[in-house]
């Protein structure tokens, strides 16, 4: 089912550290219908995403949610404001974890799906998913890490399509270096999981 593991650490800066697990998808139509067209991925946002058609478009996951608000742009004075990190801020400067940190995948799955509507497929695509921080706070609340959820800032699916084959590798972010790789093996054990329907022959 897993092709491989790579097991060498990647220094992405100086307290920064990402582990990650490649996973060949086996039943790509049922994966891409999954993907683009159901509600799998619901707990996913949009980091970024690149595709390659007669031309290459990139998409930069960050959500602008004063285009989405209902009085025209304006966010509502009362509502907590987001963050780039994710997290919120109420009137009192206390800040705590907001919901998304991007766009919601299934917001941003019909703008990916329009830009490769038609009958040839894209020559690649490169789509870069972040669980979303509610369903990854309870994914690591029960685990015993010897730093806070605060320093996770990211558990991510990087989904790499071809006219060959569809591959995922999984990743985690971190604020600070550290040795203790409980985040990476929970959330490996986690896409293994979710993604074990699309990885068997």
């Amino acid at each position: 089912m897993i092709m491989n593991r790579l097991s060498d650490t990647v220094q992405i800066s100086q307290k920064r550290t990402e582990e990650v697990r490649y996973f060949e998808i086996r039943n790509t139509k049922s994966f891409m219908a999954s993907l683009l067209t159901k509600d799998t991925f619901r707990d996913f946002e949009l980091s970024s995403a690149q595709i390659t058609t007669f031309m290459t478009y990139t998409v930069d996951g960050a959500m602008h949610e004063e285009y989405l608000a209902a009085d025209g742009g304006d966010p509502d004075p009362g509502e907590p404001v987001r963050t780039p990190a994710g997290n919120t801020h109420d009137d009192d400067g206390k800040a705590h974890t907001g919901v998304f940190q991007m766009t919601p995948w299934p917001l941003a799955a019909p703008v990916i799906v329009s830009l490769i509507r038609g009958k040839t497929p894209p020559l690649s695509m490169k789509i870069i998913l972040r669980l979303g921080n509610e369903p990854a706070a309870k994914l690591m609340s029960k685990a015993d890490l010897s730093f806070p959820l605060t320093d996770i800032k990211g558990l991510f699916l990087n989904i790499t399509c071809d006219r060959e084959k569809v591959t995922c590798i999984t990743g985690t972010s971190l604020s600070v270096f550290t040795t203790d790789k409980s985040v990476e093996h929970i959330w490996d054990e986690a896409a293994e999981r979710f993604l074990g329907a699309f990885t068997e022959d």
